[in-house]
């Protein structure tokens, strides 16, 4: 899983309010219904946490999250999809950026919020973690350089 993410769950526990863990059996049952396959560490953190909010304005979409309130994967992308987003993405994240996975190489991307057009690429969940959401809100809630 997001270590660096674990980590800064562990000194700021108040910051991180996740929807609760998804069995494996469920999140599978959810990725072949999809006709899905995404990161690990996505899969890991999912099961972990079933996503959520995470420095007051950032959602992790999740699978099970609520439809109403917008924090689920299925209400997110089919909004997004119908104002014109490829299908080749799977928005992941809300809030500061626009996340997705690019469903053929599993690149976590950060998608212009109009047009949809790559912005910037990571390879990993970490990597994604540090360079937009930690860049942004460390040092605004006293977490210490990774």
């Amino acid at each position: 899983m997001n270590a660096l993410l674990l980590r800064d769950q562990t000194l700021r526990p108040e910051l991180f309010i996740w929807n609760g863990p998804v069995s494996r059996e469920q999140m599978n049952e959810w990725l072949q219904q999809h006709g899905l396959e995404i990161p690990d560490e996505l899969l890991q953190f999912w099961q972990v946490t079933g996503g959520g909010e995470l420095f007051e304005t950032e959602t992790i979409l999740g699978p099970f999250g609520d439809r109403q309130l917008g924090d689920d994967v299925d209400s997110v992308n089919e909004f997004h999809r119908a104002r014109g987003m490829d299908r080749r993405y799977l928005i992941v994240h809300v809030g500061s950026a626009l996340t997705a996975i690019r469903l053929s190489d599993k690149k976590w991307v950060i998608l212009d919020q109009d047009t949809y057009a790559e912005i910037e690429e990571y390879d990993s969940f970490e990597g994604w973690y540090e360079r937009v959401l930690r860049a942004e809100f460390a040092e605004r809630y006293g977490l210490p350089r990774s």
